[in-house]
């Protein structure tokens, strides 16, 4: 069964603890959508599917593939040989875009001919789906549901690290508070986070990818202080 929208809000509120709170749930959950765009590319979904041949070296690729992310990782044929016959790309088959047909991306066999009592096999790579119903949600993997948990925290911890940094308000009540301490504590937490994504999604110290960033104008504290670059009669 897929994990679903509300799995990962549940463990990200748990995790987070944020009783006061420092961010709404539309901030959360903004935090969660920038994570899955980051997930879908280091971590992708692979879809099999299996399709008839029909006497012709063009195909359409499968129902599923979402032009300029989807790509064709791997092609079986005759599908069902025991050992898999896997098939060389750019010199068995190509992937191309031709505009004349629908859809525009096309698989071409360049030496075979599929017949029509023959199956195809095709591996592509497309995003996952993260919705309210595990009928529809793609996220079936633990490591993938995971990385958008570890992704989301990393995300929010590191905007209000970004915020408490630009304050320039040392009081809280009746409380002193080093603005500068507690940004770096949640930036420190970003970092934690940010390690135990990449450690879900098989990213080595030798393969960092560029960051996304996370950032919202809106974000207020709950006692309303000024910021350091925009006090609240400019905001």
């Amino acid at each position: 069964m897929a994990f679903t929208l509300d799995d990962v809000r549940n463990d990200v509120d748990m995790e987070l603890q944020d009783d006061r709170p420092f961010f709404t749930t539309t901030e959360r959950d903004t935090a969660i959508q920038l994570a899955l765009k980051r997930v879908n590319r280091d971590r992708p979904r692979e879809e099999v599917v299996e399709i008839a041949g029909d006497g012709t070296q063009d195909y359409d690729v499968p129902p599923n593939y979402q032009r300029g992310f989807s790509e064709v990782r791997q092609i079986e044929f005759p599908a069902g040989q025991i050992p898999p016959v896997i098939l060389a790309q750019d010199d068995d088959w190509i992937e191309y875009e031709d505009p004349t047909q629908t859809p525009t991306n096309r698989i071409i066999f360049l030496a075979l001919t599929p017949g029509t009592s023959e199956k195809i096999r095709i591996t592509i790579r497309r995003p996952h789906d993260l919705t309210n119903d595990s009928s529809t949600s793609t996220v079936i993997d633990q490591n993938t549901f995971q990385a958008l948990v570890y992704k989301a925290l990393s995300n929010i911890f590191r905007a209000k690290g970004s915020k408490f940094l630009e304050s320039n308000d040392p009081v809280i009540g009746a409380d002193t508070v080093d603005f500068g301490v507690k940004g770096q504590s949640f930036l420190f937490l970003a970092n934690e986070w940010e390690r135990d994504y990449k450690a879900a999604v098989g990213i080595g110290a030798e393969q960092v990818k560029a960051d996304d960033a996370f950032a919202d104008a809106d974000v207020k504290f709950g006692h309303g202080e000024a910021f350091l670059f925009h006090g609240r009669k400019e905001r």
